[in-house]
């Protein structure tokens, strides 16, 4: 391995989680990459969790929440997204439901049916259905 070095690992990691919000599953492939070995990985892992540097249930909202806010998707994508992250299960749908109990529903749907019909209205978009 070419970085064998564990501080180093720590130090790549920790740079990692200041530029965003990632899951442990996240670092470790990351570090991974980087060419670290598994035992410094693992250490490294442990002190930003130790930290609070790493913190899958506040990754997982803030991925469901930037999901919902900024993209404008729905409560299933959201959770793919924290599933991709590599987060558990019972801390995604945690984390999920947490942030779609603040976000409001109707106004969501709404906003995602006005994109689907770019600005046509309902009736128009049926009668070119219909001359199809």
């Amino acid at each position: 391995m070419v970085n064998s070095d564990p501080a180093r690992a720590y130090l790549a990691g920790l740079k990692m989680v200041a530029a965003r919000e990632l899951s442990e599953a996240q670092v470790r492939t990351r570090l991974a990459r980087r060419e670290f070995e598994d035992a410094h990985i693992d250490e490294a892992v442990a002190r930003l969790r130790a930290e609070g540097a790493i913190n899958d249930a506040r990754t997982a909202r803030a991925i469901a929440r930037t999901t919902v806010t900024i993209r404008g998707q729905g409560k299933r994508r959201a959770r793919m997204r924290v599933d991709a992250a590599g987060i558990d299960r019972v801390t995604a749908a945690a984390a999920v439901d947490e942030v779609f109990a603040e976000v409001d529903s109707p106004a969501l749907l709404g906003a995602a049916i006005e994109r689907r019909l770019h600005g046509r209205t309902r009736s128009e978009e049926h009668t070119s259905e219909l001359q199809s």
